[in-house]
């Protein structure tokens, strides 16, 4: 086994951007935790057992679970129209009278890009972490001006953005916070002490 993780974190560093790396896995009961690399780089830390990673997009999967309890609790259905949940008018969210639906949301085919036009152009931009700066009156801002160019449902295009308007809608649909959601839907039930928002 030892061969085998080692193999794979050798590939993983093959990425220049690669810092760090932990790896733990449970077989037959027992824990076995690898760690590689720097915590930062050009440190010579390594990582332990303390370290705290980004989960990057494990996010959209916490998302979509939460749009899963929406709908079981019937606040919300798949098929709604976005728009039923944005102050303001967004007319260009449509095409030829086909809305964008919570379902387009969580499938990726909502039409909307993977960030906004814009997002490039914030201050302290940084292309690791592009939405860090990214305030909610640039996203609204922003939404105003996208432009779907198909029928939303009908062909695949992966939106970070998408998935960042979803979580305002549940935050809009429950009157509470995504951090909240997610600590009373997900962390909490299932026990996730060391995950939580920042």
């Amino acid at each position: 086994m030892d061969k085998a993780v080692d193999s794979v974190a050798r590939q993983y560093f093959r990425d220049p951007n690669s810092a760090g790396l932990s790896i733990g896995i449970i077989k037959n009961g027992k824990r076995y935790i690898y760690h590689y690399g720097e915590t930062k780089k050009q440190t010579g830390m390594l990582p332990d057992n303390a370290t705290v990673y980004e989960i990057g997009s494990i996010t959209k999967t916490f998302t979509a679970t939460l749009l899963a309890h929406a709908v079981l609790e019937n606040k919300v259905s798949l098929t709604d129209d976005i728009r039923k949940y944005l102050a303001g008018s967004y007319p260009n969210l449509e095409f030829n009278g086909r809305p964008i639906t919570l379902q387009d949301l969580a499938n990726h085919t909502s039409r909307l890009p993977e960030l906004p036009e814009d997002i490039g152009s914030q201050a302290a931009f940084n292309p690791l972490m592009p939405e860090f700066n990214y305030d909610s009156a640039r996203f609204y801002t922003a939404l105003h001006k996208v432009k779907i160019d198909t029928l939303p449902g009908y062909k695949f295009l992966y939106s970070n953005w998408g998935y960042a308007l979803l979580g305002h809608i549940l935050e809009n649909v429950y009157q509470q916070p995504y951090a909240v959601l997610l600590r009373n839907y997900i962390t909490k039930p299932w026990g996730m002490n060391n995950t939580g928002t920042r």
